[in-house]
């Protein structure tokens, strides 16, 4: 059954409860106060002064260097060693820098530009011919991504860049492949390829057109297989062309991220909590087989939908699995299954009125296992999540102070934690300890780190929710005394200065 024969069953008939404001009222306040979260946090935490976690000093840093023509990729032991994404966002946000100067903002802000347009075009095509009540929750569990991940909707990784291009780039293979139109196909191979080079997750939907030819289950034509050969030739053509004229990017994206190794027990335990994650995952298909619901073979969106879930939630989940995972992994696989969710409780309930099975209680049932299920979803993680999200960071208020402060030191001055504080202070960067270990994967320092912290007369310290690499027992090994910012206390900062003998 189409979405319109979902809408007409469900909306504008005074003789069933589909009808009743009453009945779907608590789904549609909860899942405004749901997307109302996820905009009060957006709107909160966009112009935090200091980074919200390593990584995006990491990236603003890149960023900068890039801004200023220095280089960015080269090895640990020649300079230092950058993040292991793509090169389009340093560059995006480098370009930008050199009009705005350096700031955490501008990169904030591509990613919830992304972020909304994800929302709104997942909504558009598969939400906007449902009842008020689906729309209303279809919105809010996208916005439920946002508040289980961490915050990815507004994080200056690239997470939301490569998702929003590689959403775009389905558009395309689905119009091309669909009307065969080449031209239109190529555009979305062209925009899949750009999206990894913002990170490699959207590599995976490269994919998706081949479990389209599966699951319509009708054979294929010569045209159609080389459109399922088209995105994964084109991403290993980028990749292999990378790895030729720009081995240092190849290595970072490529050969750094297969140094983490799988914690095969943890991808067992992934896979078996990943329902109870987002909980509507198991209530949207437990309703939908109960209530006999159908996808027609007909409807090649609905397809193209479960195609991608289909590649993003093994991917999602091996990502996880992978040392030094979390929950941004997730996002990927999310992001079609809350759609398919909601699309699959739509068809579950047409198909109660249809059968006239939509009894007064089992409507009110419905409505409220829907709405409770949607609070679950949005708010069923531990309350340390959520209020982490409001109030963490990696820094506090004091960022400028203690940026004021260095800029009036004399001699070299790091910061491992976050390289901004010395860039802003002193236009001086210096190695980034997360970055480092993220891309050689050791518990001890190198050679050339401990060199890194001998070279210099001062080094503040940041401590923040995440490990600390660079601890009070290195510090005074390498003969280090902690100072005060001029008997000023300055938060979550220290400074340190190299003892003279």
């Amino acid at each position: 059954m189409t979405d319109a024969a979902v809408l007409d069953a469900t909306s504008g008939n005074s003789s069933t409860t589909a009808s009743s404001t009453r009945l779907w009222l608590p789904v549609i306040l909860i899942s405004i106060g749901i997307t109302l979260t996820a905009i009060v946090q957006i709107a909160l935490r966009i112009r935090v002064i200091s980074p919200l976690d390593p990584w995006e000093s990491i990236v603003v840093t890149e960023a900068w260097r890039a801004s200023v023509g220095m280089p960015v990729y080269t090895t640990g032991f020649a300079d230092h060693s950058t993040h292991i994404y793509g090169p389009l966002i340093t560059y995006l946000v480098g370009g930008i820098f050199k009009v705005t100067g350096i700031s955490f903002l501008p990169a904030r802000i591509i990613s919830v530009l992304f972020a909304v347009w994800i929302v709104i075009g997942l909504s558009w095509i598969y939400f906007r011919k449902l009842p008020a009540a689906f729309v209303f929750a279809g919105i809010a569990m996208l916005a439920a991504v946002h508040l289980r991940t961490g915050g990815y909707f507004m994080n200056a990784r690239p997470d939301m860049e490569a998702l929003g291009l590689a959403l775009l780039a389905l558009i395309f293979l689905y119009s091309g492949y669909e009307r065969e139109r080449m031209f239109i196909y190529i555009v979305g191979v062209v925009v899949l390829c750009v999206a990894y080079l913002f990170k490699q997750t959207a590599a995976m939907f490269a994919l998706v057109p081949l479990i389209v030819m599966v699951l319509r289950g009708e054979g294929w034509t010569v045209s159609e297989l080389v459109m399922v050969v088209l995105p994964p030739a084109a991403l290993i053509l980028v990749i292999a062309t990378m790895r030729f004229v720009a081995p240092e990017v190849d290595y970072y994206m490529i050969e750094a991220v297969a140094k983490w190794p799988i914690k095969y027990p943890r991808l067992v335990g992934n896979a078996g909590k990943f329902l109870a994650f987002m909980p509507i995952l198991p209530v949207a298909l437990g309703f939908f087989i109960a209530a006999r619901g159908s996808v027609p073979k007909e409807d090649a969106k609905l397809r193209w939908l479960i195609a991608a879930a289909l590649i993003a939630t093994p991917a999602s989940l091996v990502a996880l699995s992978k040392a030094g995972g979390v929950n941004n992994s997730y996002i990927p696989a999310l992001l079609p299954l809350m759609t398919l969710s909601i699309v699959m409780l739509a068809r579950g309930w047409n198909r109660m009125v249809e059968t006239d099975a939509a009894s007064k209680w089992r409507s009110h049932a419905f409505a409220w296992l829907f709405a409770l299920t949607l609070l679950a979803t949005a708010f069923g993680g531990p309350a340390d999540d959520l209020r982490n999200m409001f109030t963490s960071s990696h820094g506090d208020q004091h960022y400028p102070d203690v940026i004021k402060y260095v800029s009036n030191l004399k001699g070299r001055v790091i910061c491992p934690d976050d390289p901004t504080i010395t860039i802003r202070a002193l236009r001086q960067p210096c190695r980034s300890f997360w970055a480092e270990h993220d891309a050689n994967i050791e518990n001890s320092f190198p050679p050339y780190l401990v060199n890194e912290i001998n070279a210099a007369n001062y080094i503040v310290v940041v401590d923040s929710p995440w490990p600390a690499f660079v601890s009070r027992d290195l510090l005074e090994k390498l003969h280090f005394e902690s100072l005060g910012f001029d008997d000023a206390h300055y938060g979550v900062y220290e400074l340190w200065r190299k003892r003279i003998p």
